[in-house]
């Protein structure tokens, strides 16, 4: 891993709600929704960090395309 990997992983990780949100993954909190009420956090905030964490190959984005279309983590 280069140190440039490093470093982004040291700086999201420093962000607030990121390791909150992936221990809530890691527990099962699967849906965007359970995570948003597991954590009582704002959803844009989780948006933003759950696009982050699956730019970086941390967590998987899992698109289910049966109507209607859910999303999982």
């Amino acid at each position: 891993m280069a140190i440039e990997d490093i470093s982004k992983i040291t700086k999201l990780v420093g962000d607030k709600w990121t390791l909150q949100i992936i221990l809530s993954v890691s527990q099962g909190n699967n849906r965007y929704c359970k995570i948003e009420h597991d954590l009582n956090i704002n959803p844009r905030t989780l948006a933003v960090r759950l696009s982050r964490l699956v730019d970086l190959g941390i967590i998987e984005k899992i698109v289910d395309m049966d109507e209607p279309r859910k999303i999982a983590y």
